[in-house]
Protein backbone atom coordinates (compact mmCIF):
# COMPACT_ATOMS: atom_id res chain seq x y z
CA UNK A 1 0.00 0.00 0.00
CA UNK A 2 2.79 2.36 0.86
CA UNK A 3 4.48 1.83 -2.51
CA UNK A 4 1.20 2.38 -4.33
CA UNK A 5 0.52 5.54 -2.35
CA UNK A 6 4.02 6.80 -3.06
CA UNK A 7 3.60 6.22 -6.78
CA UNK A 8 0.28 8.03 -6.75
CA UNK A 9 1.76 10.98 -4.90
CA UNK A 10 4.66 11.11 -7.35
CA UNK A 11 2.25 11.03 -10.29
CA UNK A 12 0.23 13.86 -8.76
CA UNK A 13 3.38 15.89 -8.21
CA UNK A 14 4.50 15.32 -11.80
CA UNK A 15 1.07 16.33 -13.09
CA UNK A 16 1.16 19.53 -11.04
CA UNK A 17 4.62 20.37 -12.34
CA UNK A 18 3.53 19.79 -15.94
CA UNK A 19 0.34 21.84 -15.71
CA UNK A 20 2.04 25.29 -15.75
CA UNK A 21 4.18 24.22 -18.70
CA UNK A 22 1.17 22.96 -20.65
CA UNK A 23 -0.73 26.16 -19.84
CA UNK A 24 2.18 28.22 -21.19
CA UNK A 25 2.36 26.08 -24.33
CA UNK A 26 -1.38 26.44 -24.83
CA UNK A 27 -1.16 30.25 -24.56
CA UNK A 28 1.72 30.29 -27.02
CA UNK A 29 -0.20 28.20 -29.54
CA UNK A 30 -3.33 30.29 -29.08
CA UNK A 31 -1.64 33.66 -29.56
CA UNK A 32 0.59 32.57 -32.43
CA UNK A 33 -2.22 30.59 -34.06
CA UNK A 34 -4.57 33.58 -34.06
CA UNK A 35 -1.79 35.84 -35.35
CA UNK A 36 -0.91 33.40 -38.13
CA UNK A 37 -4.56 33.01 -39.15
CA UNK A 38 -5.05 36.79 -39.31
CA UNK A 39 -1.82 37.11 -41.29
CA UNK A 40 -2.92 34.53 -43.85
CA UNK A 41 -6.31 36.20 -44.25
CA UNK A 42 -4.84 39.68 -44.69
CA UNK A 43 -2.13 38.37 -46.98
CA UNK A 44 -4.82 36.97 -49.27
CA UNK A 45 -6.38 40.44 -49.37
CA UNK A 46 -3.02 42.05 -50.09
CA UNK A 47 -2.24 39.51 -52.82
CA UNK A 48 -5.53 40.30 -54.56
CA UNK A 49 -4.81 44.05 -54.43
CA UNK A 50 -1.21 43.63 -55.58
CA UNK A 51 -2.28 41.46 -58.51
CA UNK A 52 -4.90 44.03 -59.47
CA UNK A 53 -2.31 46.81 -59.32
CA UNK A 54 0.07 44.79 -61.48
CA UNK A 55 -2.57 44.19 -64.14
CA UNK A 56 -3.65 47.81 -64.10
CA UNK A 57 -0.10 49.12 -64.38
CA UNK A 58 0.61 46.94 -67.40
CA UNK A 59 -2.46 48.34 -69.15
CA UNK A 60 -2.02 52.01 -68.33
CA UNK A 61 1.73 52.44 -67.92
CA UNK A 62 0.92 55.56 -65.90
CA UNK A 63 2.68 55.21 -62.54
CA UNK A 64 6.31 56.01 -62.14
CA UNK A 65 8.80 53.18 -61.95
CA UNK A 66 9.79 53.83 -58.35
CA UNK A 67 6.17 53.80 -57.18
CA UNK A 68 5.73 50.34 -58.69
CA UNK A 69 9.04 49.37 -57.09
CA UNK A 70 7.79 50.45 -53.65
CA UNK A 71 4.59 48.47 -54.11
CA UNK A 72 6.63 45.47 -55.27
CA UNK A 73 8.91 45.63 -52.22
CA UNK A 74 5.84 45.88 -50.00
CA UNK A 75 4.49 42.73 -51.58
CA UNK A 76 7.81 40.88 -51.22
CA UNK A 77 8.19 41.95 -47.58
CA UNK A 78 4.65 40.89 -46.74
CA UNK A 79 5.04 37.57 -48.57
CA UNK A 80 8.23 36.75 -46.66
CA UNK A 81 6.55 37.67 -43.38
CA UNK A 82 3.52 35.49 -44.06
CA UNK A 83 5.68 32.51 -45.05
CA UNK A 84 8.02 32.82 -42.05
CA UNK A 85 5.13 33.25 -39.61
CA UNK A 86 3.45 30.11 -40.90
CA UNK A 87 6.76 28.20 -40.95
CA UNK A 88 7.57 29.24 -37.39
CA UNK A 89 4.11 28.37 -36.06
CA UNK A 90 4.09 24.82 -37.44
CA UNK A 91 7.64 24.19 -36.27
CA UNK A 92 6.64 25.46 -32.84
CA UNK A 93 3.89 22.82 -32.75
CA UNK A 94 6.38 20.15 -33.85
CA UNK A 95 9.01 21.15 -31.29
CA UNK A 96 6.64 21.25 -28.31
CA UNK A 97 4.32 18.34 -29.09
CA UNK A 98 6.11 15.93 -31.45
CA UNK A 99 9.86 16.12 -30.85
CA UNK A 100 10.79 13.95 -27.85
CA UNK A 101 14.52 14.61 -27.96
CA UNK A 102 14.36 16.81 -24.86
CA UNK A 103 12.18 17.09 -21.73
CA UNK A 104 8.99 19.12 -21.99
CA UNK A 105 10.30 21.91 -19.78
CA UNK A 106 13.32 22.39 -22.08
CA UNK A 107 11.51 22.43 -25.40
CA UNK A 108 11.05 26.18 -25.26
CA UNK A 109 14.83 26.61 -25.22
CA UNK A 110 15.10 24.06 -28.02
CA UNK A 111 12.69 26.07 -30.16
CA UNK A 112 14.62 29.28 -29.48
CA UNK A 113 17.90 27.68 -30.51
CA UNK A 114 16.42 26.27 -33.71
CA UNK A 115 14.03 28.94 -34.95
CA UNK A 116 14.62 32.21 -33.09
CA UNK A 117 16.50 33.60 -36.07
CA UNK A 118 13.45 32.85 -38.25
CA UNK A 119 11.16 34.69 -35.83
CA UNK A 120 13.42 37.74 -35.77
CA UNK A 121 13.76 37.72 -39.56
CA UNK A 122 9.96 37.68 -39.83
CA UNK A 123 9.76 40.74 -37.58
CA UNK A 124 11.98 42.65 -40.00
CA UNK A 125 8.99 43.19 -42.26
CA UNK A 126 7.23 45.47 -39.74
CA UNK A 127 9.61 48.47 -39.99
CA UNK A 128 10.22 47.76 -43.68
CA UNK A 129 6.49 47.98 -44.45
CA UNK A 130 6.16 51.15 -42.37
CA UNK A 131 9.11 52.79 -44.12
CA UNK A 132 7.84 51.95 -47.61
CA UNK A 133 4.32 53.08 -46.72
CA UNK A 134 5.70 56.38 -45.43
CA UNK A 135 7.77 56.85 -48.58
CA UNK A 136 4.68 56.46 -50.74
CA UNK A 137 2.83 59.02 -48.60
CA UNK A 138 5.78 61.44 -48.79
CA UNK A 139 5.80 61.06 -52.56
CA UNK A 140 2.11 61.95 -52.78
CA UNK A 141 2.62 65.03 -50.63
CA UNK A 142 5.73 65.97 -52.62
CA UNK A 143 3.73 65.88 -55.86
CA UNK A 144 0.92 67.94 -54.35
CA UNK A 145 2.97 70.59 -52.55
CA UNK A 146 6.04 71.10 -54.70
CA UNK A 147 5.98 74.85 -54.12
CA UNK A 148 6.27 74.52 -50.32
CA UNK A 149 10.01 74.06 -49.84
CA UNK A 150 9.87 74.14 -46.04
CA UNK A 151 7.39 71.28 -46.05
CA UNK A 152 9.52 69.30 -48.49
CA UNK A 153 12.59 69.70 -46.27
CA UNK A 154 10.64 68.55 -43.20
CA UNK A 155 9.25 65.54 -45.03
CA UNK A 156 12.71 64.63 -46.35
CA UNK A 157 14.13 64.85 -42.82
CA UNK A 158 11.33 62.70 -41.40
CA UNK A 159 11.76 60.13 -44.16
CA UNK A 160 15.51 59.99 -43.46
CA UNK A 161 14.96 59.69 -39.70
CA UNK A 162 12.35 57.02 -40.34
CA UNK A 163 14.83 55.01 -42.40
CA UNK A 164 17.74 55.41 -39.98
CA UNK A 165 15.67 54.42 -36.95
CA UNK A 166 14.17 51.47 -38.80
CA UNK A 167 17.57 50.15 -39.89
CA UNK A 168 19.00 50.73 -36.40
CA UNK A 169 16.13 48.82 -34.83
CA UNK A 170 16.62 45.92 -37.24
CA UNK A 171 20.37 45.85 -36.52
CA UNK A 172 19.95 45.93 -32.74
CA UNK A 173 17.28 43.23 -32.88
CA UNK A 174 19.46 40.96 -35.01
CA UNK A 175 22.50 41.46 -32.75
CA UNK A 176 20.49 40.83 -29.59
CA UNK A 177 19.16 37.59 -31.07
CA UNK A 178 22.67 36.39 -31.93
CA UNK A 179 23.85 37.20 -28.40
CA UNK A 180 20.91 35.33 -26.86
CA UNK A 181 21.59 32.27 -29.01
CA UNK A 182 25.24 32.40 -27.89
CA UNK A 183 24.12 32.66 -24.22
CA UNK A 184 25.75 36.06 -23.86
CA UNK A 185 24.63 38.61 -21.27
CA UNK A 186 24.78 41.33 -23.93
CA UNK A 187 21.61 39.93 -25.47
CA UNK A 188 19.40 41.23 -22.67
CA UNK A 189 20.98 44.69 -22.81
CA UNK A 190 20.51 44.95 -26.57
CA UNK A 191 16.95 43.66 -26.30
CA UNK A 192 16.21 46.38 -23.74
CA UNK A 193 17.65 48.96 -26.15
CA UNK A 194 15.41 47.79 -28.99
CA UNK A 195 12.21 48.72 -27.12
CA UNK A 196 12.76 52.52 -27.04
CA UNK A 197 14.01 52.36 -30.63
CA UNK A 198 10.76 50.72 -31.73
CA UNK A 199 8.67 53.29 -29.84
CA UNK A 200 10.62 56.21 -31.33
CA UNK A 201 10.40 54.73 -34.81
CA UNK A 202 6.64 54.27 -34.45
CA UNK A 203 6.09 57.90 -33.47
CA UNK A 204 8.35 59.24 -36.24
CA UNK A 205 6.36 57.20 -38.75
CA UNK A 206 3.13 58.51 -37.23
CA UNK A 207 4.37 62.11 -37.46
CA UNK A 208 5.27 61.63 -41.12
CA UNK A 209 1.81 60.29 -41.90
CA UNK A 210 -0.03 63.01 -39.97
CA UNK A 211 1.98 65.82 -41.57
CA UNK A 212 1.57 64.47 -45.08
CA UNK A 213 -2.15 63.81 -44.66
CA UNK A 214 -2.69 67.28 -43.18
CA UNK A 215 -0.99 68.91 -46.16
CA UNK A 216 -3.14 66.89 -48.56
CA UNK A 217 -6.18 68.02 -46.58
CA UNK A 218 -5.18 71.67 -46.97
CA UNK A 219 -4.69 71.10 -50.69
CA UNK A 220 -8.17 69.57 -50.92
CA UNK A 221 -9.67 72.53 -49.04
CA UNK A 222 -8.05 75.03 -51.39
CA UNK A 223 -9.21 73.03 -54.38
CA UNK A 224 -12.76 72.92 -53.00
CA UNK A 225 -12.84 76.68 -52.49
CA UNK A 226 -11.59 77.19 -56.05
CA UNK A 227 -14.10 74.84 -57.61
CA UNK A 228 -17.16 75.29 -55.38
CA UNK A 229 -18.92 77.26 -58.14
CA UNK A 230 -19.21 73.99 -60.07
CA UNK A 231 -22.10 71.71 -59.14
CA UNK A 232 -20.02 68.51 -59.41
CA UNK A 233 -16.92 68.32 -57.27
CA UNK A 234 -15.10 66.27 -59.94
CA UNK A 235 -12.59 63.44 -59.87
CA UNK A 236 -9.73 65.58 -58.55
CA UNK A 237 -11.49 66.41 -55.29
CA UNK A 238 -12.73 62.83 -54.98
CA UNK A 239 -9.16 61.55 -55.25
CA UNK A 240 -7.91 64.06 -52.69
CA UNK A 241 -10.62 62.91 -50.29
CA UNK A 242 -9.56 59.28 -50.82
CA UNK A 243 -5.95 60.21 -50.00
CA UNK A 244 -7.09 62.00 -46.84
CA UNK A 245 -9.27 59.11 -45.68
CA UNK A 246 -6.60 56.46 -46.24
CA UNK A 247 -3.94 58.61 -44.59
CA UNK A 248 -6.14 59.28 -41.56
CA UNK A 249 -6.99 55.58 -41.25
CA UNK A 250 -3.32 54.60 -41.35
CA UNK A 251 -2.48 57.32 -38.81
CA UNK A 252 -5.06 55.87 -36.43
CA UNK A 253 -3.57 52.40 -36.89
CA UNK A 254 -0.06 53.74 -36.23
CA UNK A 255 -1.17 55.66 -33.12
CA UNK A 256 -2.77 52.59 -31.56
CA UNK A 257 0.26 50.46 -32.49
CA UNK A 258 2.61 53.03 -30.93
CA UNK A 259 0.61 53.09 -27.68
CA UNK A 260 0.51 49.30 -27.56
CA UNK A 261 4.25 49.12 -28.20
CA UNK A 262 4.84 51.35 -25.17
CA UNK A 263 2.57 49.23 -22.98
CA UNK A 264 4.15 45.97 -24.14
CA UNK A 265 7.71 47.31 -23.88
CA UNK A 266 7.48 48.78 -20.39
CA UNK A 267 4.54 46.88 -18.90
CA UNK A 268 4.01 43.37 -17.62
CA UNK A 269 5.72 40.71 -19.76
CA UNK A 270 3.21 37.95 -19.01
CA UNK A 271 0.57 36.75 -21.46
CA UNK A 272 -2.32 38.98 -20.43
CA UNK A 273 -5.31 40.01 -22.51
CA UNK A 274 -3.64 43.34 -23.32
CA UNK A 275 -0.53 41.51 -24.53
CA UNK A 276 -2.68 39.32 -26.75
CA UNK A 277 -4.46 42.38 -28.18
CA UNK A 278 -1.10 44.02 -28.88
CA UNK A 279 0.23 40.98 -30.76
CA UNK A 280 -2.93 40.68 -32.86
CA UNK A 281 -2.98 44.41 -33.60
CA UNK A 282 0.68 44.39 -34.67
CA UNK A 283 -0.23 41.78 -37.25
CA UNK A 284 -3.12 43.90 -38.50
CA UNK A 285 -0.96 47.05 -38.62
CA UNK A 286 1.78 45.23 -40.53
CA UNK A 287 -0.51 44.11 -43.33
CA UNK A 288 -2.50 47.36 -43.33
CA UNK A 289 0.74 49.23 -44.06
CA UNK A 290 1.04 47.12 -47.22
CA UNK A 291 -2.62 46.86 -48.24
CA UNK A 292 -3.58 50.53 -47.87
CA UNK A 293 -1.04 52.11 -50.28
CA UNK A 294 -1.77 49.44 -52.90
CA UNK A 295 -5.54 49.84 -52.55
CA UNK A 296 -5.21 53.63 -52.72
CA UNK A 297 -3.35 53.45 -56.02
CA UNK A 298 -6.03 51.14 -57.44
CA UNK A 299 -8.80 53.52 -56.34
CA UNK A 300 -7.04 56.50 -57.90
CA UNK A 301 -6.51 54.60 -61.14
CA UNK A 302 -10.21 53.74 -61.19
CA UNK A 303 -10.99 57.46 -61.16
CA UNK A 304 -8.58 58.03 -64.04
CA UNK A 305 -10.28 55.37 -66.14
CA UNK A 306 -13.29 57.66 -66.53
CA UNK A 307 -13.29 60.93 -68.41
CA UNK A 308 -14.50 63.86 -66.36
CA UNK A 309 -16.95 65.97 -68.36
CA UNK A 310 -18.14 69.22 -66.83
CA UNK A 311 -20.62 71.40 -68.67
CA UNK A 312 -20.79 74.95 -67.36
CA UNK A 313 -21.25 78.34 -68.89
CA UNK A 314 -18.69 81.10 -68.76
CA UNK A 315 -20.90 83.02 -66.38
CA UNK A 316 -20.82 80.21 -63.81
CA UNK A 317 -17.11 79.48 -63.56
CA UNK A 318 -13.88 80.88 -64.88
CA UNK A 319 -11.26 79.10 -66.95
CA UNK A 320 -8.96 78.45 -63.99
CA UNK A 321 -11.64 76.56 -62.04
CA UNK A 322 -12.48 74.38 -65.04
CA UNK A 323 -8.82 73.54 -65.69
CA UNK A 324 -8.34 72.44 -62.08
CA UNK A 325 -11.24 70.02 -62.41
CA UNK A 326 -9.81 68.16 -65.39
CA UNK A 327 -8.84 64.50 -65.24
CA UNK A 328 -6.20 63.68 -62.63
CA UNK A 329 -3.31 61.42 -63.64
CA UNK A 330 -1.90 59.80 -60.50
CA UNK A 331 1.76 58.92 -60.80
CA UNK A 332 2.13 60.09 -64.39
CA UNK A 333 5.02 62.17 -65.64
CA UNK A 334 3.77 65.79 -65.54
CA UNK A 335 5.43 66.54 -68.89
CA UNK A 336 3.12 64.06 -70.59
CA UNK A 337 -0.07 65.31 -68.96
CA UNK A 338 -0.70 68.04 -71.50
CA UNK A 339 -0.58 65.50 -74.33
CA UNK A 340 -3.10 63.18 -72.64
CA UNK A 341 -5.54 65.91 -71.74
CA UNK A 342 -5.32 65.37 -67.99
CA UNK A 343 -3.95 67.05 -64.92
CA UNK A 344 -1.36 65.69 -62.52
CA UNK A 345 -1.60 66.33 -58.81
CA UNK A 346 0.30 69.46 -57.95
CA UNK A 347 0.57 70.73 -61.52
CA UNK A 348 -2.21 73.22 -62.26
CA UNK A 349 -2.48 74.29 -65.90
CA UNK A 350 -4.04 77.63 -66.76
CA UNK A 351 -4.62 79.04 -70.21
CA UNK A 352 -3.65 82.61 -70.93
CA UNK A 353 -3.32 84.09 -74.40
CA UNK A 354 -3.30 80.61 -75.93
CA UNK A 355 -0.28 79.38 -73.90
CA UNK A 356 -0.10 76.78 -71.15
CA UNK A 357 1.86 77.42 -67.99
CA UNK A 358 2.89 74.73 -65.51
CA UNK A 359 3.90 75.60 -62.01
Amino acid sequence: MSSTGGATAKADADAKSVQPIMALIGRLFYVNGVGTAIGLLLYGTHYAHANKARQRSLKSGAPRLWLLGALLFLFVSTTVRCFLDTFSFFNQIYTYLVDNSSPLRLRGNLFVQRYMAVVVLANFSTPINYILSDYILVWRTWVLCRDNRVLLVILAFLALADTVLGITYLTVTALSTLEVLNFSTEGARLAALSSPLLVTFSFISLTTNVLGTTCIGLKAWKHYNTSKAVASRGAVLNILIVLIETGAFMAAIQLIAAILSILSSYGDKTFTSSEFIAIVFYEIALFTAAILPTATVIIVWSFNSLEVVIGVSDAEVNTRAVSQLSTLRFGENPRNVGRSGGQSLGYNSTTRSGTTRQG
